[in-house]
Parts: structure tokens; sequence; C-alpha cells
């Protein structure tokens, strides 16, 4: 993955909108202005399905955002990988090795067509030198992504396979109608389990 540039100021318009942050929960408390400094710094990615984002062990080059798709994100175990998390529109990846200065600790990879935008560690930088809340919008973030981890492994090591199966059952998005849509094939499925 070659690493995340800042938009070129020659260019009029950029191609992530300030608008389009507001769909994510780590920019909502942040006003308008800190909205179109980080839009002005994103550079949007398009993935195909089954293309990675990037391999656990990559130099992590800045966060990354879900603007439309769904992203998986994987630990690879041998022949199997394990679904750590799946993430949809609205959602922020890469907060750790962002922080902690360390490659990726899993993999990601686009699980459906997906579009992101990235900011590079220095866009961010900049943007929370002029916008500090941006900093404890990000601390925030990454607390909620501990916490959740730290819910989901509970759940996936306390919680017997029927539980775990009802429960992922009970996650998947639903027709109009009512009837359950189960997209995966068995092997994303197994995974999940």
């Amino acid at each position: 993955l070659e690493p995340l540039r800042p938009a070129k100021a020659t260019e009029v318009t950029s191609v992530v909108s300030a608008s389009s942050l507001e769909q994510f929960e780590l920019f909502r408390p942040l006003g308008q202005p800190a909205r179109e400094a980080l839009a002005a710094r994103a550079v949007l990615r398009k993935y195909r399905a089954g293309q990675y984002l990037w391999r656990a062990g990559d130099t992590s080059h800045g966060l990354h955002l879900v603007l439309a798709g769904r992203v998986r994100i994987l630990r690879d175990e041998g022949r199997w990988q394990h679904v750590v998390h799946v993430e949809g529109a609205g959602a922020s990846l890469g907060e750790v090795p962002l922080f902690g200065g360390v490659g990726y600790p899993a993999s990601a990879m686009a699980a459906a067509p997906s579009t992101c935008g990235g900011i590079d560690r220095s866009s961010l930088q900049a943007v929370m030198a002029t916008h500090p809340n941006l900093a404890w919008s990000l601390l925030q973030s990454l607390a909620t992504r501990v916490r959740e981890l730290v819910e989901r492994l509970s759940s996936r090591t306390g919680d017997p396979i029927q539980t775990r199966l009802a429960s992922y059952i009970l996650s998947q998005p639903r027709t109009a109608s009512g009837a359950l849509l189960l997209r995966e094939t068995q092997r994303p499925f197994d995974e999940h389990l």
C-alpha cells in the first residue's frame, strides 16, 4: 500500500466532501471548519471485493475512513483467517497503529466493493494543531474500539457455539419483508464463529 498523500493545493475540489465526514461518529463533535480541513487533506481510494487495504505488519500511514462498502479486519492463523470485526460506511480504521507507531496488528480486506478516504498522520497532526478537539475524538474512538474488542473476545471465548451462532444470525440484515440475508459463503461464516 502506497502512503496516503494529502490532496494537492492546486486541486479545485476535494474528492472527499466535508459533508461526507458527518456520517462518522468520530467527526460529529467537530465543527464544519475542522471537517473541511480534514476533507481537503483526504485521499479517495476504491477497492474491489477481496482486495487488501493493508496486511498485518504493514506500516501505518494514517487513518482510513469507510465511505461506502464493507471492510473485514482479519487475523491470519495459518490456513484460517479469523474475522476480528467487519465495518461499513461511517467506520474509521487504523487508529491503533496510527497512535502506537507500529504496524497494523491485523489485515484489512474489502468484503464488498468499497470506497475509503485516507488521511495521513501529518495531515491529522496539522488539523489537530488548529482543532485540538479532534485529538479527543480520536481518543474516544480508540477507547470505543478497545471496549468493543474486549466484549467481542469475551463473547467468543465464553459463549457456547449455539449462542455465537444465534448472535451472528440476529446481527445480519433483513429484507423489507423480514427475511434474513446471509451474503457470506461458508468460510467467512465460519470465521465469525
